[in-house]
């Protein structure tokens, strides 16, 4: 499964569960309070394209791939936080 970074704006309605319900249907981490880390086997584009049908036309939505051995640094995370960052960066 490849690594992403999910971050998004939601601007007038702001409708959290539906996109919310999406993104926690892959194994995921939130890491602040409008981003996530998921893992899917799906490509960057059809990634988007999946996300972005639970959301508004003006809402916001960017996506990065982590690569395998990607380098990250943090403070003040959870401990299991931590620990599932350094098991799928």
């Amino acid at each position: 499964m490849t690594c992403y970074l999910v971050s998004y704006d939601l601007i007038k309605n702001k409708d959290y569960t539906r996109l919310q319900a999406a993104i926690t249907s892959f194994p995921w981490m939130k890491i602040l309070l409008s981003q996530w880390i998921i893992l899917s086997d799906l490509d960057i584009v059809t990634l988007r394209d999946h996300l972005s049908s639970y959301m508004d036309s003006d809402d916001k939505l960017f996506i990065v791939q982590l690569p395998k051995g990607s380098i990250a640094a943090w403070v003040n995370l959870p401990t299991e936080d931590s620990q599932w960052l350094l098991n799928n960066l």
